[in-house]
């Protein structure tokens, strides 16, 4: 008995692949993107990354200017990457200058109270 044969084509250069898994499929094509259209994939990668999106580092090095400065990052930043931000100032609590929490504390609750506003 015959298996199904899997077929895709390269968006690229059009060349075609056939495999008898969907994994291996996948697979061929991965490898032969990365081997032959290195620097597309680089373009179309970087081109996903957000600037707007500020990363863990930016929020917690806004920590250190202010309320205000973290509140206004705060603002810009993802669900997750916060809560990121939390967790880590959660863990870091005990070894923190006192300011920073304080700091920490007072600007995400800011951001809470901003982001339930935001809701209603």
């Amino acid at each position: 008995m015959k298996s199904k044969l899997y077929l895709a084509k390269c968006s690229q250069c059009g060349q075609k692949f056939r495999r008898r898994t969907r994994t291996e499929l996948l697979k061929a094509i991965r490898e032969h993107i990365w081997k032959y259209h290195r620097a597309w994939m680089i373009k179309r990668i970087k081109a996903g990354r957000k600037d707007d999106n500020p990363g863990l580092i930016a929020i917690l090095s806004a920590v250190l200017l202010g309320v205000q400065a973290v509140t206004a990052v705060l603002k810009l930043a993802k669900t997750k990457r916060i809560d990121d931000a939390h967790g880590v100032v959660t863990v870091l609590t005990p070894v923190l200058p006192k300011n920073v929490v304080t700091v920490w504390s007072a600007a995400y609750q800011a951001h809470r109270i901003y982001k339930m506003k935001k809701e209603d």
